[in-house]
């Protein structure tokens, strides 16, 4: 049995799920969109056996009280949620491990609040100005702003299960909402609501000069069959960064973390053990 903590950060309640021995250097999970802390599960106890591991829902996600997204919400907002749960955890330096919006999260919280960071792991952020600053790939950006558009669409009509099938297939490919597993598409639309955070090049701008001041080791991690536009941002993030390595998980997709837990695990922990 998992027990969950809770933690008040910036006025909205945080779930988290703390495990390992807490003299051992600690390490934080970041989740991504439609998704929570449970996305970790074949994680949490590998690297349980070397670090001190927290995997946290950020605001609104489940088991989180729901709370409407403001006009003005945009990465910032998770970005200082994560710096003062870093500080109020007094967990700094930490390593940040994130997947999808949840590495863009971590990579923000590496580039403003540095000194809390101890090395990098990012999973394939959605970030998405890499792409509008190229005018070849700019017209991948179109499309996914176009897919986006349908996602809200349905939400504002309060067909999530729809919302959230549109979401899975414009990031890991059509018709794989379907072919997830019944208990993970039920923990998708659990989250439904929180799709509403969907990142654009314009509300959350990022550049290359901003990976640049990454000083934090960083590690970049990539599935073998994810779709063209994520392949694009890392490699444009790898360009820029100054500190990197990259792998890319065989046999996964966008979520290869769980796809190929082993190939992802031994990976990881092997950037982390050597840094």
């Amino acid at each position: 049995m998992v027990t969950i903590n809770r933690i008040n950060i910036r006025g909205v309640s945080i779930a988290y799920d703390e495990r390992g021995d807490a003299s051992k250097q600690p390490l934080i999970f970041i989740h991504g969109s439609a998704s929570d802390y449970r996305t970790w599960e074949a994680q949490m106890d590998v690297f349980a056996q070397k670090y001190h591991v927290f995997a946290y829902s950020r605001r609104a996600h489940y088991p989180n009280p729901y709370v409407e997204y403001s006009p003005d919400y945009s990465i910032t907002v998770e970005t200082d949620d994560l710096a003062e749960l870093i500080q109020k955890l007094t967990l700094n330096p930490v390593h940040l491990v994130g997947w999808s919006y949840g590495a863009f999260i971590a990579a923000s919280v590496a580039k403003n609040y540095s000194h809390l960071v101890r090395s990098l792991v990012l999973s394939e952020p959605p970030i998405m100005s890499f792409l509008t600053a190229n005018p070849e790939t700019e017209p991948l950006n179109k499309n996914m702003v176009a897919k986006v558009s349908t996602v809200r669409e349905a939400l504002s009509v309060g067909n999530y299960r729809e919302a959230v099938q549109r979401f899975i297939d414009a990031v890991s490919g059509q018709g794989v909402f379907e072919l997830t597993p019944p208990r993970l598409q039920e923990r998708m639309l659990q989250n439904a609501k929180t799709l509403f955070e969907l990142t654009s090049a314009e509300r959350d701008p990022f550049s290359c000069d901003d990976a640049m001041a990454i000083d934090a080791p960083t590690l970049l991690v990539s599935g073998e069959k994810s779709i063209l536009l994520l392949q694009k941002i890392t490699s444009e993030l790898s360009r820029c960064l100054r500190k990197k390595e990259c792998v890319v998980i065989k046999n996964a997709g966008h979520p290869m973390h769980s796809q190929n837990p082993q190939d992802y695990n031994g990976a990881v922990l092997g950037f982390l053990d050597a840094n």
